[in-house]
């Protein structure tokens, strides 16, 4: 079987039978939770995922645009915390995924236009891997604290952002249960729009990051086969998508860690505090990031 659950502090779109798709407000003051099952069956895949706001910023000349306008202070507490076999139950697959905002594109139906207009933001996102207890479990984890494409501008940023890898626990028929791990953690990730159209983020005041990521771990005689930890400060464009990312900030503060990264097979951690890939294009005032990565045992690259 599958479960899948999601919570959205908002959820703003305006396309099929949706006009408009506009909220304005004063402020936005939101603490949205998601919490994996109790699993008791036999079950295939498991998600948990919770966001404080996400935008589909679908435009088209019958339904207009999706804006968000937000003129004084927005905070966001956002927790996904992923499922967890009980009793007889057994999961192979668990999906956990915090975002802050996340801001995207429907395919080939975006334009460039100021997708959100925020006042001084600060968010906590937090994502707690679920616990997976089969042979070649896959737990993924993952926490942004703002995904974007289009036109975003905030008086300030203050987001710390944390993804804590699940568990592979036990063993199956006498051999220990096998996990393979990813576990990512983004404060800010901005690339183009699906159609190739340029991506801006402005914002003028301070910028304070507070990014950590924390690979999987084995638990009651289970084994870790492949961890992958990353944590990025900032990551702007895209490997492989075409268009312009461009991003002018106030000064920039703050950590990027990543923890513990240990493994029987293949182990790997990145930690970044900036990325750019092809076309981006960043402009800031002061940087002072700290950057930190570690592992304990295993293959580790």
């Amino acid at each position: 079987s599958k479960g899948a659950g999601a919570v959205n502090g908002y959820y703003i779109v305006n396309h099929d039978d949706t006009i408009g798709g506009i909220l304005s407000l004063d402020s936005l003051d939101l603490t949205v939770t998601a919490t994996g099952a109790k699993l008791t069956g036999e079950t295939e895949y498991a998600s948990a995922s919770a966001a404080g706001v996400l935008q589909d910023n679908y435009s088209n000349s019958q339904y207009g645009n999706s804006t968000l306008t937000v003129t004084g202070a927005t905070n966001l507490q956002v927790t996904a915390t992923g499922a967890t076999p009980v009793d007889n139950g057994t999961l192979k697959n668990a999906y956990t995924q915090a975002d802050g905002l996340y801001i995207l594109a429907n395919m080939g139906k975006s334009s460039s236009y100021t997708v959100a207009d925020l006042g001084p933001v600060t968010a906590t996102v937090t994502a707690n891997g679920g616990t997976a207890n089969m042979q070649s479990s896959n737990i993924s984890t993952e926490a942004i604290g703002l995904y974007m494409v289009n036109k975003v501008a905030a008086k300030s940023l203050d987001l710390t952002v944390t993804a804590t890898g699940g568990t592979v626990k036990g063993a199956t028929d006498g051999a220990a249960n096998q996990g393979t791990f990813e576990t990512f953690a983004f404060g800010i990730q901005a690339e183009p729009t699906n159609a190739g159209l340029p991506t801006t983020l402005t914002v003028p005041g301070a910028v304070n990051l507070q990014v950590t990521a924390t690979a999987g771990t084995a638990a009651e005689g289970a084994a870790v086969k492949n961890n992958s930890a990353m944590a990025r400060g900032i990551s702007l464009g895209d490997e492989k998508a075409t268009g312009t990312t461009t991003a002018t900030l106030g000064s920039v503060t703050g950590t990027v860690a990543v923890n513990g990264v240990a493994a029987s097979g293949e182990g790997s951690y990145s930690a970044v505090g900036i990325s750019a890939f092809n076309d981006a294009h960043l402009t800031t005032g002061d940087v002072d990031l700290t950057v930190t990565g570690t592992s304990t045992e295993g293959n580790d690259q």
